[in-house]
């Protein structure tokens, strides 16, 4: 299917029926990661209308040169939802920048967003610099946590490996990016 937006036309597929779940791809990837990762969810859940975008520059849509900053982008994504089902209330889940793009989502339409998942949502910034509440922990399963063991492998990309302490201090925070220029955190 195909969303006009005017200078672009935003690609997706749809599955089911039901309350939109609006699945945001990463980047480079295409609307089909998301696919094979929600899909198996849904084979015993009726009642959800999946939409699967592909993100402007990606997949079978097309890029375009207005869309050079993170806020665009989101405006792209915002107008696609607009488009597509308007006025209804929705869920959004997004993986890596797929998952950041959820969050301003929800900062941006949160009175119409009835649930989100990030998976693995993709956020830097300065530690210093966000300004977050304090982690809460709103279920623990002890059970599950002792199943898991330590963390002992190093993370991919230069991290600083090893287990964090959970609930820790500001390096184990998600962290907002920040525009271009030092400026203000996007999305907020």
């Amino acid at each position: 299917m195909k969303c006009d937006l005017g200078d672009i036309v935003i690609f997706y597929e749809t599955y089911g029926t039901g309350r939109p779940i609006v699945m945001l791809p990463g980047q480079p990837s295409d609307h089909r990661v998301m696919v094979r990762f929600m899909e198996p969810l849904f084979t015993q859940r009726d009642g959800w209308l999946r939409l699967y975008p592909d993100l402007p520059g990606t997949g079978r849509t097309p890029g375009v040169d207005r869309l050079a900053t993170h806020d665009q982008m989101l405006e792209a994504v915002l107008a696609f939802i607009d488009t597509v089902i308007p006025g209804q209330r929705f869920v959004v889940a997004g993986l890596s920048y797929g998952g950041y793009l959820a969050r301003g989502v929800v900062y941006r339409r949160a009175a119409s967003i009835d649930g989100v998942l990030l998976c693995v949502p993709q956020v830097t910034t300065e530690p210093t610099q966000a300004h977050l509440p304090p982690r809460t922990t709103l279920v623990e399963d002890s059970t599950l946590v002792a199943e898991l063991g330590p963390h002992r492998g190093t993370e991919p990309h230069g991290g600083r490996g090893g287990a964090r302490r959970a609930g820790g201090g500001p390096e184990s925070r998600p962290r907002l990016p920040r525009a271009a220029g030092g400026g203000r955190p996007l999305f907020l």
